[in-house]
């Protein structure tokens, strides 16, 4: 057993984070596309990653390409 940690940012084509960016649009007085600009910029890379980009990692991660990754934390934050 590989223990690994997989830490995704908010991905913005899930339900609840629909649902936070337009509480934040709401209260912001903006659009939902500067909702989600606005949530990018928290991450170190400033995009936010897509279910699709968190599955790839998670895959990669539970591939044999990966299988000297052990003990350490991942983060999704790619596009």
């Amino acid at each position: 057993m590989r223990p690994v940690c997989l830490r995704s940012s908010a991905m913005p084509d899930t339900g609840t984070i629909q649902d936070v960016l337009q509480a934040i649009a709401t209260g912001r007085n903006a659009t939902v596309d500067q909702a989600e600009q606005f949530l990018a910029s928290a991450t170190m890379l400033h995009i936010s990653p897509r279910t699709t980009d968190t599955a790839k990692v998670a895959a990669f991660l539970a591939s044999d390409q990966a299988r000297t990754i052990t003990g350490t934390l991942v983060m999704s934050e790619i596009r």
